[in-house]
């Protein structure tokens, strides 16, 4: 027989998810399993909605903090880690007077040898 459902405060759900929370702290948080999270994400359309709200907001608010932070080395790390910001640097490498790279395939060289000293 299945457990009934257990009940999750929406307006306490609106909150939390302003935190940006991962489906395993909502699930902390409401002391259900994550199982349980994942199905109420997957199924039911008013609490995903409200969970993608709430984590919207926060992003938007975060955002707003890093463009006035004195001091945003904490705001860049989380910036980093729950907008998807990257620090990128461009490489290129180029052979000889700026050609293509030679590459050398030592497995293949190494068995074409082995064949011609048999």
């Amino acid at each position: 027989m299945p457990q009934p459902r257990k009940e999750i405060d929406l307006e306490q759900l609106a909150r939390v998810s302003t935190l940006s929370p991962t489906l395993e702290e909502l699930a902390a948080v409401f002391d259900v399993s994550l199982s349980t999270i994942n199905r109420r994400v997957r199924d039911d359309e008013e609490f995903r909605a409200i969970v993608e709200r709430g984590r919207g907001l926060g992003k938007m608010r975060l955002r707003s903090r890093l463009r006035d932070s004195d001091n945003p080395s904490v705001l860049i790390f989380r910036a980093k880690n729950e907008l998807g910001y990257r620090d990128f640097k461009a490489v290129e490498i180029s052979g000889a007077d700026g050609g293509p790279v030679e590459v050398t395939w030592l497995q293949l060289a190494r068995s074409q040898r082995a064949s011609a000293d048999s």
